[in-house]
């Protein structure tokens, strides 16, 4: 194996658990970073039966300490293929086959962009999720298009409180992963790697190194030097509670 194929296999390995490698290779890392970190983070509020909508692989099924069981569904056809997937249940159109109430937790991560009825399927959630079950919810918000033609939306903080709000569930915490100087350096990032050198080549790597890799220590240091709250940020994490019966009436 060549040395890029031997770099692009552990930056493969990484997708989701971003390390130093990554750090210094990957046009994602930004993402994926604090992707992870919120979801870990928010992970202690997740157990019992868990339903992971849009599952894929389940990447993130470990951080789940508190899940007696976990529970995959996706749909069969999508902008990626299923060859790594860990689908238990694949389904159609916009009913979900479960009982009504069958679970306690409902977490789903960088899929509702990718849904075409998203609020049909939100009502779904709700409709398979006990009272007072909660859910956890990542998506992008300044993000490059990707699994086209699969990819139809980005929301604001307010725009999913509207659908997750009318749809049976309360807001408990908004956090965005990132700032407005992180969110600009990932997608000087994309730039450079998908953009001006597409191929995992040497080519690329040189890029990396002499445009994105300096773009990116310095946002990491002016956003530990100017934290706070930003308009402007790569992802966003909710966890929000399904209303019990009394709450919705």
């Amino acid at each position: 194996m060549s040395l890029i194929a031997a770099l692009k296999a552990r930056l493969d390995r990484e997708a989701f658990f971003p390390g130093v490698l990554s750090f210094f290779l990957s046009p994602y890392f930004i993402t994926r970073h604090h992707l992870v970190k919120a979801i870990r983070e928010l992970a202690p509020r997740i157990g019992g039966a868990v339903l992971d909508f849009g599952c894929g692989s389940k990447p993130y099924e470990s951080l789940f300490a508190h899940a007696e069981r976990y529970v995959g569904v996706d749909v069969e056809v999508s902008g990626h293929d299923h060859s790594t997937s860990r689908v238990d249940y694949f389904y159609e159109g916009n009913r979900l086959p479960f009982d009504d109430a069958t679970f306690d937790s409902i977490v789903s991560f960088e899929v509702f962009e990718h849904v075409a009825e998203l609020e049909v399927m939100v009502a779904e959630l709700a409709r398979v999720a006990r009272p007072g079950a909660n859910l956890l919810v990542t998506t992008p918000f300044v993000f490059p298009e990707h699994e086209v033609p699969f990819d139809f939306r980005r929301l604001t903080r307010y725009g999913l409180q509207d659908i997750l709000e009318g749809n049976g569930f309360e807001i408990i915490l908004f956090r965005p992963t990132t700032g407005s100087i992180l969110a600009v350096a990932q997608l000087f990032n994309h730039v450079v790697f998908r953009e001006i050198s597409p191929n995992f080549t040497l080519a690329r790597i040189l890029a990396h190194f002499l445009l994105a890799l300096p773009a990116t220590i310095l946002p990491y240091l002016l956003h530990f030097l100017l934290p706070g709250r930003s308009s402007l940020y790569v992802n966003s994490a909710i966890l929000a509670r399904k209303r019990g019966a009394a709450e919705a009436a």
